[in-house]
C-alpha cells in the first residue's frame, strides 16, 4: 500500500512531498511511527518503499534530491539501487548529471553502462562531455550504451567517435544513429569487415527511402548472390530498393523467382516489389504465391494486396 501511495504522489507531481520522499529514500522515518512489514513478517517492505521513493524523486525532486539519492546509493549495507538511481539522477537535470559524472570513476562496468544508458533520459540536458568519456570506456558494453544514448539525444560528435570503434557492435549502433547525416560514413560502413555493421548501414538506407548516388548496392548484390550470406543479401536488397530503385527493380525482377535464390532473399525482394516500377509485377507475384515455402507465399500475397489498393485491377 505504501508504494501505491508513493506512485500516486509521483503521478501527481506532488512537490510538497519531496522532503518526505527524501527521508524515505535514506531511512525508515521511524520518528513518525511508521509501521513496517519487516517487524511482523520475513519481508521488509521498506526496501520496496525506498525504490519507489528514489524513482519518485527523479520525477518531482529538486536539485537537493540528487545528493540524497547518492547518499542512499552509497549505503554500504543497503540494497542495489543503481538501476533506479541512475534513471532518477538523469531526470534531475544538471544537478543529477553532475552526480552521475562523479560516480563514473568508482562505478563497475555494469554500473557505468547504466549511467551511459540513463543519459538518454536526460535528453538535451545530457552532458556531452560525460557521454564522450563513456564512449571511450574500456568496456564495449559501456560504449554501446553510450552510442545508444547518443543516437537518442542525438549527439553527432559522440556517434562519429563510434564509427571507428574497435568493437563491431559499437560501430553498428553508431552507423544506425548517424542516419543520413553525411553519406561518407555509409560508404565506409558498407565495406566494413563486420557483417553486422554492413547490415546496419543497409537498414539505415532502407529506412530513409531517399535515393543515394554512388553506393553501388545492386552491383554488390550481383557479385554476392551465389556465395554471400542470405541475411546480408536480403538487407542489401531492401537498401537498393530505396536508394537505387530503377536498377533494383531490374535485379529483383530477375532473381525473385529464380530457383537458386535463397528463400530469405526472395522474401526481401517480394517485400519491395509493390514500391518499385516492375512491368509484370502481378505475374511475378502470382508465381511466387505458389512457392513451396510458406514465408514466400505470404510475402507474395501481402505484396499483391498492397498493389490491389492501387489501380491495378489484375492484382
Amino acid at each position: 500500500a505504501k508504494t501505491a501511495y508513493i506512485r500516486a504522489l509521483q503521478s501527481l507531481r506532488a512537490r510538497e512531498c519531496e522532503e518526505l520522499l527524501q527521508i524515505l529514500a535514506v531511512g525508515r522515518n521511524e520518528t513518525r511511527g511508521i509501521a513496517w512489514d519487516g517487524e511482523y513478517s520475513d519481508w521488509d517492505d521498506w526496501l520496496d518503499v525506498q525504490l519507489a521513493a528514489v524513482e519518485a524523486l527523479g520525477v518531482i525532486g529538486g536539485d537537493g534530491s540528487a545528493a540524497i539519492i547518492v547518499t542512499a546509493l552509497n549505503d554500504p549495507e543497503g540494497q542495489d539501487l543503481w538501476p533506479v538511481a541512475c534513471k532518477a539522477l538523469a531526470q534531475l537535470g544538471q544537478a543529477g548529471i553532475d552526480q552521475l559524472a562523479a560516480l563514473v570513476p568508482v562505478a563497475s562496468p555494469l554500473n557505468r553502462k547504466r549511467i551511459a544508458a540513463a543519459l538518454s533520459i536526460a535528453g538535451s540536458d545530457a552532458d556531452h562531455h560525460l557521454l564522450q568519456k563513456l564512449a571511450q570506456d574500456p568496456d564495449a558494453r559501456v560504449r554501446m550504451a553510450a552510442m545508444e544514448s547518443a543516437s537518442f539525444i542525438p549527439s553527432a560528435e559522440v556517434l562519429k567517435m563510434g564509427l571507428d570503434d574497435t568493437a563491431a557492435e559499437v560501430r553498428a549502433i553508431a552507423v544506425s544513429g548517424m542516419g543520413l547525416s553525411g553519406a561518407d560514413h555509409l560508404h565506409k560502413a558498407l565495406n566494413d569487415i563486420s557483417q553486422a555493421v554492413r547490415i546496419a548501414a543497409c537498414n539505415t538506407i532502407a529506412g530513409t527511402k531517399i535515393p543515394i548516388a554512388g553506393l553501388g548496392l545492386v552491383a554488390k548484390i550481383e557479385r554476392s548472390l551465389r556465395t554471400g550470406p542470405p541475411e546480408m543479401i536480403a538487407a542489401m536488397v531492401s537498401a537498393a530498393a530505396a536508394c537505387e530503385p530503377i536498377d533494383a527493380a531490374l535485379l529483383i525482377e530477375d532473381v525473385s523467382n529464380h530457383k537458386s535464390t535463397s528463400p530469405e532473399v526472395r522474401c526481401a525482394c517480394l517485400k519491395t516489389v509493390a514500391k518499385l516500377n516492375i512491368p509484370d509485377v502481378v505475374n511475378l507475384l502470382s508465381v511466387a504465391s505458389k512457392a513451396d515455402k510458406q514465408s514466400i507465399r505470404l510475402n507474395a500475397i501481402a505484396a499483391l494486396a498492397e498493389i490491389a489498393k492501387g489501380d491495378d485491377r489484375k492484382a
